[in-house]
């Protein structure tokens, strides 16, 4: 398995790095999803991020982003859900001092 990740924005003045307006987590595309899954996250610290995927009993079943460090931004990560039976699922997204959880089902 493997998961893309694509920066969007960053905010910089004359050099000096602002960070980016504000931490958010999108809900997934799409949502039921079938296969591809596309999350979009915004995160104003530079700090190291993970997004991992668990079941409603709370087992993580897959982390497309483990401890990464990322750079304040907007980010696009892109994976695949195939390995993930039907059913209900929680993203969980750790940046810092940010923290987010958005619902994601899975029906083929």
């Amino acid at each position: 398995d493997s998961a893309t990740i694509q920066v969007n924005n960053r905010c910089y003045l004359n050099g000096t790095h602002l960070g980016y307006g504000k931490n958010f987590l999108l809900k997934p595309n799409p949502n039921p999803a079938s296969s591809d899954i596309v999350i979009k996250f915004g995160q104003l610290e530079d700090v190291e991020t993970t997004i991992k995927i668990v079941d409603v009993n709370g087992k993580e079943v897959y982390t497309p982003l483990n401890n990464k460090f990322n750079r304040s931004g907007e980010y696009t990560l892109k994976f695949t859900s195939n390995d993930l039976p039907n059913g209900k699922y929680f993203i969980i997204l750790l940046a810092g001092q940010f923290n987010a959880l958005e619902t994601l089902h899975i029906s083929r």
